[in-house]
């Protein structure tokens, strides 16, 4: 599988509302520890969006990845 990796900022606008963000901080915690899929390159933080898609649906995953 081909990845997706968003800043986690970028995630972050993207996925909650103004005002109910979680910092960057809580969302480089989550990446560590499991929570949602992504990696540290350097010193940034990302999230992989080809992951995040994951149905546990072999044939739906893989239409999803395209």
């Amino acid at each position: 599988m081909v990845k997706r990796l968003i800043k986690i900022s970028k995630w972050a606008e993207a996925n909650f509302a103004e005002g109910s963000r979680p910092t960057n901080k809580t969302i480089r915690s989550w990446i560590e520890n499991g929570v949602i899929p992504g990696e540290r390159i350097g010193h940034e933080y990302y999230v992989d969006l080809a992951k995040m898609r994951k149905t546990n649906n072999r044939l739906v995953d893989q239409v999803l990845a395209g």
